[in-house]
């Protein structure tokens, strides 16, 4: 898990991680991103994330759920699901058994973000370079939606 601080207000925030149609902008190694549905609470999306030779790319489809907490803040989670959008395309590893969380919190002005990843990997160099890179990635992540957001309170976002 990670955490950081996002220098806007929560609702703010909050908006940016639920406007799941350009996520894909912001997160980091993401080649391609799409929505296939929404209901209501629940969006069901397909990405795909490319990686450094010689880790194969990784897709997925996930379930997003989000849901507002009793103490004012705010979760977004994403779940791993089987056959449920576009087959992985050749040379791709597809990832079913994944799951992400962000939380936030407000703190004035500020909101407090975290997110955790939990996900497999495969074969020893995966883990090796997962374990090595997992620090970087997710603080990365953290990094674009605080950019973001940032960009989204200035109306440079189309």
């Amino acid at each position: 898990m990670v955490t950081g601080v996002v220098e806007a207000p929560l609702p703010l925030v909050r908006d940016v991680l639920l406007d799941l149609e350009r996520f894909g902008r912001w997160f980091p190694q993401l080649r391609e991103w799409r929505v296939l549905e929404r209901l209501g609470v629940v969006t069901r999306v397909y990405g795909r994330q490319t990686f450094p030779w010689p880790v194969k790319d990784r897709d997925y489809v996930v379930l997003y759920r989000w849901s507002d907490t009793a103490d004012g803040g705010f979760s977004l989670e994403a779940t791993g699901v089987a056959d449920a959008g576009p087959p992985a395309p050749e040379g791709v590893v597809r990832l079913e058994a994944l799951r992400s969380l962000w939380t936030l919190s407000a703190d004035g002005g500020r909101t407090h973000a975290s997110y955790l990843y939990e996900g497999p990997s495969s074969g020893r160099l995966a883990d090796w370079l997962s374990a090595r890179g997992a620090r970087s990635r997710t603080h990365a992540v953290i990094d674009g939606l605080a950019q973001e957001v940032a960009r989204r309170a200035v109306g440079k976002t189309p």
